[in-house]
C-alpha cells in the first residue's frame, strides 16, 4: 500500500504559494468583496503573523530555525526601513563601511525639523546597534522573544489536543501540511491540510484545520461564519476525495472538517467539526447563505483566465442595468 505522501503534491511551501490555481483564501476573499479582492495582495497582520507562527510551531518546528530568528528587540519600522535601504541598496554587509555621505539618502523617515548632525547622530546608532544583525538574518521572519514563548505555549496546548483525541486511533504518525492539487470539473485548485490524521485499521481520514483567534474559542462559529471557513471545508475534503478514488485510499472514508482552535490568551482549544463538509450546492448555514466552492470557483476562473477588467455582467460598452445589477446583488446576498 502506498503511502497518503505518495499522493500529496510534493513542492515547497512557496512553490505551492506562487502556483497559480484556485485555493480556498481566493473563493473567500472573492466571495466577501467581490471582483476586487482577485486583484488585491493580502497584507500581513499581526494576527495573521501569531497564527502562522502557532501553525509552524505546530506541524513543522524542524524547519523553525530555517524560518524565523527570535529577538529579544524588535526592530521599528523606522530601524528596519533604514537597515533595509543600505543593504538593499549597497550590499554592504559591515554599518562601518556604509559611506557617511549617503545618510542623507534616508533623512526622510526623521523628523524635517531636525537638523542634519542630529539625523547622522540617530543613523549610526541604529546601524551600529541593528545593522550587522540585520545582514545576518534578514531573510528570516523576525519574531520577539515574547510572541515566540506565547506561540510555544498554544502550540504545545494543540499538540496535546491533537495527541488525547487522535493518538489512542491512530496507528500511524500524524501528517502535517500535506498539499495537494487537483481539477474539478475541469478547473484547477489547491490546498493544504494543515493535519491528516489516518485510521488504517478502521480506514478512516480526519482532516484537522488549525485556527488561531483573539476571540473566545467556543465563539468560532460566529468566526466560521465571518470568515467563510466553510469553503475551506468543503474545497479541501472534495479535492482530497477526487485525489483518493482510484488509488489504495478508494475505500477509506474521509471525515468532515474539523478546526481547532485556540485563543492565544486563554489557551483551552476546542475541537468544532462541519458536518455539511461534502453537501453540495447553496447551503443555509444560520443566517449565511454559502455558495457551492464551485459555483465560486467557476466565475473566478472565468474572469481571470480571460482576464477581465470588470466584473462578470458589467459591460464596458453599453449601458448597464441598475436594476438588474442590484437583483443580482440581493439574489448573491
Amino acid at each position: 500500500m502506498k503511502r497518503l505522501y505518495d499522493y500529496s503534491w510534493q513542492v515547497s511551501e512557496e512553490q505551492y504559494r506562487s502556483y497559480p490555481a484556485i485555493h480556498y483564501s481566493l473563493l473567500a476573499a472573492y466571495d466577501k468583496r467581490g471582483f476586487d479582492a482577485l486583484y488585491e495582495q493580502q497584507e500581513s497582520t499581526p494576527a495573521l503573523n501569531f497564527g502562522s507562527l502557532v501553525d509552524t510551531l505546530v506541524t513543522k518546528k524542524d524547519e523553525f530555525n530555517d524560518i524565523y530568528y527570535i529577538t529579544t528587540k524588535p526592530l521599528t519600522d523606522r530601524e528596519l526601513t533604514i537597515c533595509k535601504y543600505f543593504l538593499d541598496g549597497y550590499g554592504i554587509s559591515y554599518w562601518e563601511d556604509i559611506p557617511t555621505k549617503t545618510y542623507k539618502e534616508v533623512y526622510e523617515h526623521f523628523p524635517s525639523n531636525w537638523k542634519s548632525d542630529t539625523k547622522d547622530k540617530y543613523i549610526v546608532e541604529i546601524l551600529e546597534k541593528y545593522y550587522d544583525n540585520y545582514v545576518m538574518y534578514h531573510d528570516k521572519i523576525w519574531v520577539s522573544e515574547e510572541d515566540y514563548l506565547l506561540a510555544s505555549s498554544c502550540a504545545n496546548k494543540l499538540i496535546d489536543k491533537l495527541g488525547n483525541k487522535y493518538g489512542p486511533i491512530s496507528n500511524a504518525p500524524f501528517y502535517y501540511q500535506y498539499k495537494f492539487k487537483t481539477e474539478l470539473n475541469g478547473i484547477e485548485y489547491k490546498c493544504m491540510f494543515d493535519c491528516l490524521v489516518v485510521d488504517y485499521n478502521n480506514k478512516k481520514i480526519y482532516p484537522i484545520d488549525i485556527k488561531t483567534t483573539g476571540k473566545p474559542e467556543y465563539d468560532f462559529a460566529r468566526s466560521f461564519l465571518y470568515y467563510k471557513y466553510y469553503h475551506q471545508a468543503r474545497l479541501y475534503v472534495r479535492i482530497l476525495k477526487n485525489i483518493l478514488k482510484d488509488t489504495d485510499y478508494k475505500d477509506f472514508t474521509i471525515e468532515p472538517m474539523e478546526f481547532l482552535v485556540i485563543n492565544k490568551d486563554k489557551q483551552k482549544p476546542l475541537f468544532f467539526k462541519f458536518k455539511q463538509s461534502f453537501d453540495e450546492g447553496t447551503l443555509q448555514l444560520g443566517v449565511e447563505i454559502a455558495k457551492d466552492p464551485e459555483d465560486i470557483g467557476r466565475e473566478i476562473n472565468e474572469i481571470l483566465t480571460n482576464k477581465l477588467e470588470l466584473p462578470l455582467g458589467i459591460s464596458e460598452n453599453e449601458s448597464n442595468d441598475i436594476t438588474k445589477i442590484l437583483e443580482d446583488d440581493e439574489n448573491k446576498d
